[in-house]
């Protein structure tokens, strides 16, 4: 009968479960946490350590040392559906094995929480679900254990997220709802709206136009909740450069250059297109001197 070894790894509980797969070496003292002292037997790159049958079950207590493995096997290595406490304090991964590798649909204990989904050649990528202890959430595709691709993002203080992602960072078109309810609409980069968007403020303002890393930057228009309303150009959240602005309580529109959100130049002449709409009209500077 042919000696084999047992891996380190994957130890058993007793003599009786050892028995079925191994036969003990001679003279190898007992050790109470497994029946076996498996520091005692030969090391365990000997090609002959293990040779399981197609499906093999290795068990433990907690008193054993980890990581530990129940389920299948073939050619000695992880293969279909098993579990698997690591040594590392608070992980674990129940689900689908390839030649020793996650692959397939699995779970994955975290120490600050858990992911449920796709697995490919031993890293969380494709489709699946990843919580966290403080209630937050997050669904849709990964790629390296990182959220990338289209996905939902629910945050514990109430942020919710919906669109593209791109190694954890909102990036592409999505739609952002801040925690008082003020809502982002655009293109992201780096978590923040970067190109044409809109914003709809808890406030009941509205922007609709050009955005920089966050910022309203380049053409836009705004909607006051007073009734006024301003097309023009921002910098920086700002009325920066030629700019319309209409003020509901006279009727009356500004037609100016504006500078840190203020009128250049004090209106200086009025236009009357109709009863209803007025104009004061920036005067338009002289031509420099010869």
């Amino acid at each position: 009968k042919k000696v084999v070894y047992v891996e380190p790894l994957q130890n058993a509980t007793s003599r009786r479960i050892l028995s079925m797969y191994y036969q003990q070496q001679a003279n190898v003292p007992v050790d109470w946490r497994n029946g076996l002292d498996m520091r005692s037997l030969a090391p365990a790159q000997d090609p002959n350590y293990l040779i399981p049958k197609q499906t093999n079950t290795y068990e433990t207590n907690l008193k054993s040392a980890k990581p530990f493995y129940e389920g299948g096997l073939l050619n000695q290595l992880r293969h279909g559906y098993g579990k698997c406490q690591y040594r590392n304090a608070g992980f674990g991964y129940e689900g689908d094995w390839t030649h020793g590798r996650t692959n397939g649909q699995g779970k994955l204990q975290l120490p600050d929480g858990m992911y449920e989904g796709e697995f490919r050649n031993g890293e969380i990528t494709g489709s699946g679900v990843r919580r966290w202890k403080d209630g937050s959430q997050y669904t849709g595709e990964f790629l390296d254990g990182e959220m990338h691709g289209q996905g939902l993002h629910l945050r514990a203080n109430g942020e919710r997220y919906e669109g593209g992602f791109v190694r954890n960072q909102r990036s592409g078109h999505g739609v952002l709802v801040m925690q008082d309810g003020t809502c982002f609409d655009g293109i992201f980069e780096e978590h923040r709206l970067n190109g044409p968007g809109t914003c709809e403020a808890s406030s009941g303002d509205r922007y609709e136009g050009d955005w920089c890393r966050g910022n309203m930057d380049g053409v836009g228009e705004y909607w006051y909740t007073n009734g006024d309303h301003y097309v023009g150009r921002f910098a920086r959240n700002l009325r920066e450069g030629k700019g319309f602005m209409f003020l509901a309580a006279s009727s009356i529109t500004l037609d100016c250059d504006w500078e840190r959100d203020v009128p250049l130049l004090n209106p200086s002449r009025l236009t009357v297109e109709s009863p209803d709409k007025l104009f004061w009209v920036a005067p338009t500077p002289p031509p420099p001197p010869k």
